[in-house]
């Protein structure tokens, strides 16, 4: 059978509303799909449905797997970067200002600067995202 734009789209929707949230297996997925329904003849959508009824569970099998991955390699690329050389040299430059600040403001002084500080950074990120983000981006995962 040969699948057109709009079948392709339903399986993609189909694998997101199935919980396949990153963007780059869903599209290998439903490659994946499109390719085992085009070597079938007959309905597409009841083709589709028997297929799913076979494939879904290892389908899903993948993707938790997949995501799983995604979330190792993620954390370990934050750990790369936590951890050098130049992070750590802020991370104790930041240490001593604020030592240096308790001792010569006192450590209340220092809690309300830091307070205010926080919140005006959360405020900035949070209006940063809402005005430049306006659409929902898709998820990929994380590169190598």
């Amino acid at each position: 059978m040969h699948l057109t734009t709009q079948h392709i789209e339903f399986i993609d929707t189909y694998l997101e509303n199935s919980g396949v949230q990153y963007v780059d297996i869903r599209y290998e997925m439903a490659d994946h799909v499109a390719t085992a329904l085009e070597a079938q003849e007959g309905d597409f959508y009841e083709q589709f449905r028997l297929y799913m009824a076979r494939n879904k569970k290892q389908l899903m099998q993948n993707n938790r797997n997949f995501a799983k991955e995604a979330r190792k390699r993620a954390l370990k690329m934050l750990l790369r970067s936590v951890t050098r050389p130049y992070s750590l040299l802020i991370l104790v430059v930041v240490f001593f200002v604020i030592k240096g600040g308790i001792l010569w403001l006192g450590s209340g002084t220092v809690r309300n600067i830091l307070s205010m500080t926080y919140c005006v950074v959360i405020l900035g990120v949070a209006l940063y995202y809402k005005l430049s983000f306006p659409k929902r981006y898709s998820k990929f995962s994380v590169g190598r």
